[in-house]
């Protein structure tokens, strides 16, 4: 399996759309410091196509303040990020055809 990382994609979508990669540079930063605002801000984002991002509110954490000698409770989430449909069809038709399964098990 590859590795592709932002270098990659700016190249591969400047080529594709005509774009310069300076212009691409800049709408991935941008779509990057958007996508942080949102998950910073504990707002739900989804990317029709590529993924869903939320945060879960979970049990309440109790922990021990040495500074005031007492025990606290604090709130907790989790931040998930959830491939989409279609996106985890392509990765398994993809896996299928890199690895097919082996139809005597």
């Amino acid at each position: 399996m590859e590795h592709y990382n932002k270098d990659f994609l700016v190249a591969e979508i400047a080529a594709r759309e005509s774009f310069t990669q300076g212009d691409v540079e800049i709408i991935l930063n941008s779509l990057r410091k958007v996508i942080q605002e949102i998950v910073a801000s504990g707002d739900e984002l989804t990317f029709v196509g590529l993924f869903d991002i939320h945060s879960i509110k979970m049990k309440p954490h109790k922990s021990f303040d040495i500074k005031t000698n007492k025990y606290i409770e604090q709130d907790k989430y989790r931040l998930t990020i959830k491939p989409s449909v279609v996106l985890k069809k392509l990765f398994h038709d993809g896996i299928r055809k890199i690895d097919p399964p082996n139809e005597e098990e």
